[in-house]
């Protein structure tokens, strides 16, 4: 019991006093170690935290960043754009069905909320002011649709938890597919409504011979979540794969689109060493302190609490959703996954609850904490993008937050929604 109050106490102190995260987890482990009861060395922090990052599956995250990064320095998203825009941008708020739509279809080749906030979607929100669209709402669209990145495969996220938890990630991409397709239609049904009522405007229809010309020319675009996907669940390559064959593809359309100059592709890779740099420092950062508080019987502890409050798998599931909401609004999502997943889901499996399932609702319950203050880090980006405070779009996120909340509900009644596609085409993974 002890522990427990020094590890929420010290960890909760730093994030308090404003400490980077990956160094508020070091220093938690430093200090439990150096003070703790058990003899162990400090040097093994360093050995852990390494250890933390020598994984095959892991590298799939720097790759799907970089090939993120290609394809928003280039015209391959203005394509989808341009596309998607010709088939719906004729119906009443069309631009930010717009925006949704590609953030689905982004997701299936990023796997990252960010990228998607800071790429395709900013691009459709500056479309969206400058025809009329209130700057707010068009940063609320953004925001929110750039969620979607997290949850329809490829999935970094779902990278990181298949890797914590020993799961398979095919299963958990396949896993993503209906929840990611129902948030992005609640989205699109919501912005609908919000078109009317505010009477935003439309685009006139576009001729059939242009919507051919346009599809023509985003084929190379919308194969490649097709490639990735495809390639994954056939079995023709593993996720990591994949995630080298979407960055030679996005390089080899880039050069021969004549559009990927030597300067943009140094860029990409520094964006990328930057940004991959954080998130596996990150993930080896909480190995240590994961293996400490194992040390010290926390998780079997927690464990026994969360058995003896219920041993209904419903109830357990739903508190969990409560409990991700409540943490995603103070913590990034990836650093939530490492450090609860050892602890919460070995209790999932006692109760019967499939590790896809537990893992597919943590992860959608998180993705709204991406876009809700303090520390949303898509909620930053798109109001930097979008030039406007904080405080003048928490209103018009409330409905999406709402919307999104509700689907997560859906999926801990109806697990069906989730363990649909796995169990059809990779049955024995799902246990």
């Amino acid at each position: 019991m002890t522990i427990v109050f020094l590890f929420l106490g010290i960890l909760g102190l730093l994030i308090i006093f404003n400490f980077p995260i990956i160094y508020a987890i070091i220093a938690t482990s430093w200090i439990l170690l150096r003070f703790g009861d058990i003899p162990i060395p400090i040097s093994l922090i360093g050995q852990k935290l390494i250890g933390g990052i020598n994984s095959f599956p892991l590298l799939a995250v720097p790759f799907f960043m970089l090939a993120a990064n290609i394809m928003t320095s280039t015209s391959i998203i203005t394509r989808l754009v341009s596309f998607i825009t010709s088939l719906i941008g004729f119906v009443r708020s069309g631009l930010a069905i717009v925006n949704v739509l590609v953030s689905m279809v982004f997701a299936g080749m990023s796997g990252s909320a960010t990228a998607d906030t800071a790429g395709a979607s900013a691009m459709i929100m500056n479309a969206m002011i400058e025809e009329g669209y209130d700057r707010p709402f068009s940063v609320a669209v953004t925001g929110a649709s750039s969620t979607i990145g997290i949850i329809i495969p490829p999935s970094i996220p779902l990278i990181i938890y298949a890797w914590v938890s020993n799961v398979s990630v095919s299963a958990l991409f396949l896993a993503g597919i209906i929840p990611g397709i129902l948030i992005g239609m609640a989205q699109i049904f919501l912005v609908i409504y919000k078109g009317k009522v505010r009477n935003y405007p439309k685009h006139p229809r576009v001729p059939f011979r242009q919507i051919i010309k346009e599809a023509y020319r985003a084929i190379p675009v919308l194969i490649l979540p097709v490639i990735i996907l495809g390639g994954i669940f056939s079995g023709i390559f593993t996720a990591t794969e994949a995630a080298v064959v979407a960055v030679f593809y996005a390089l080899g359309l880039g050069l021969y689109l004549k559009e990927l100059t030597i300067p943009k592709l140094f860029n990409c890779l520094v964006m990328t060493g930057v940004t991959s740099a954080i998130s596996l420092l990150l993930i080896g950062a909480t190995t240590p302190l994961g293996w400490i508080l194992a040390l010290h019987h926390v998780p079997s502890m927690i464990a026994g609490w969360f058995i003896a409050a219920t041993s209904n798998p419903t109830v357990f599931l739903l508190l969990i959703v409560a409990f991700m909401l409540a943490i995603g609004c103070v913590m990034d999502n990836d650093p939530v996954i490492l450090l609860t997943t050892p602890i919460f889901l070995p209790i999932a499996k006692t109760l019967g609850i499939s590790p896809i399932l537990y893992g597919m609702i943590v992860n959608v319950a998180l993705a709204i904490g991406i876009v809700t203050p303090p520390v949303g880090c898509a909620l930053f980006v798109a109001c930097a993008v979008g030039k406007v405070n904080i405080a003048d779009v928490v209103g018009e996120f409330l409905p999406f937050y709402l919307v999104m909340a509700i689907v997560v509900i859906l999926l801990v009644f109806f697990p069906q929604l989730v363990l649909y596609l796995p169990l059809k085409f990779m049955p024995l993974s799902v246990y």
